[in-house]
């Protein structure tokens, strides 16, 4: 097993050492602490599912309340790389999903919604944002412009991927050095519209945070604050950002090309010109007219706010200068 998980992260180009693939391999370890190591052939089928589901049950002993998906995320990658290990002809039925799971494992809990803010709720929040600005109101800030997880943010290059000096101030999330957005995150860009100036001072301060701490903890720190602002239901958090975009760009009638542009959702055409600048280098240099008809529908989606807190922002520049 060791040596099959060895050869699933080295050829999926998983970098253990930091990130989403340190939290993989630590993961890892805990699974195989309790598996022990052992072989996988085709004569090994009922030893493996048998070494896994004491590993479920001893999960479940610990802590009785343990959610299923939170024992599919600690089990999801280890089965990978036993699925990966070529000529098994049981590895593929090896599952943890619908009628093809091979384990008891408890009902999956329905996840909680981020709920869909009101135009209320974000007057307030933008406000809030302008006149106490800090790394962590930006980071919700940034986030708000297209539903950008924590994750996101902390992958920016300030050097590489932030346009905020531009005719259309823009960020192009491109999942940075190792270009993650290509595979697990969404590639994007997205025009600035509201509070720039704080974005522009906040926003490296923000990156530099959020890469300083455990990469789940800014979530936490951030859904703490909008909960502090909002409200203490579970359904404020972050996540809420996403659906309350995607309600304004309906409110607006935004295309589907330029949805999925800016906010990343699958029906957009992946392969318009929009999106082929995403993953240029040179971004939108040598097209700003493909950026300014971005620019301009993310203005029309936050026009009522943008209108409403013009008065805040000015206050903000002013004191800034």
């Amino acid at each position: 097993m060791r040596d099959a998980w060895d050869r699933y992260i080295k050829d999926n180009n998983i970098n253990t050492s930091q990130g989403a693939g340190k939290d993989k391999q630590q993961r890892f370890n805990r699974v195989i602490k309790h598996t022990g190591d052992f072989i996988i052939s085709n004569e090994t089928r009922d030893d493996v599912q048998l070494r896994i589901q004491n590993f479920i049950a001893g999960k479940r002993n610990e802590n009785p309340s343990i959610k299923a998906q939170s024992l599919k995320r600690e089990l999801s990658e280890f089965i990978a790389a036993i699925r990966y290990v070529p000529r098994i002809e049981w590895g593929n039925r090896l599952s943890l999903e619908g009628r093809s799971n091979n384990f008891q494992i408890p009902k999956e809990a329905k996840p909680i919604r981020g709920k869909n803010l009101s135009d209320e709720d974000l007057r307030l929040f933008f406000r809030t944002c302008l006149t106490k600005p800090d790394d962590k109101w930006t980071a919700l800030l940034v986030a708000a412009h297209a539903g950008i997880s924590g994750v996101e943010i902390s992958r920016l290059r300030p050097d590489k991927d932030l346009y905020l000096d531009a005719k259309y101030p823009h960020i192009i999330f491109r999942g940075g050095d190792v270009g993650i957005a290509k595979t697990e995150a969404r590639p994007r860009v997205v025009p600035i519209v509201i509070g720039l100036e704080v974005i522009k001072d906040w926003l490296p301060k923000t990156i530099k945070w959020m890469n300083s701490i455990s990469h789940k903890s800014p979530n936490a720190t951030l859904n703490k604050r909008l909960r502090s602002l909002l409200g203490e239901e579970p359904d404020i958090k972050t996540h809420m950002f996403r659906h309350t975009w995607l309600r304004l760009s309906r409110r607006a009638r935004i295309s589907e090309d330029n949805k999925h542009a800016i906010a990343g959702w699958e029906h957009g055409d992946r392969n318009n010109t929009v999106m082929e600048r995403v993953y240029d280098a040179q971004g939108y240099t040598d097209d700003p007219e493909l950026l300014k008809q971005l620019y301009e529908d993310q203005k029309e989606i936050f026009s009522r706010f943008i209108v409403d807190l013009s008065a805040v922002d000015n206050v903000v520049q002013l004191h800034k200068t």
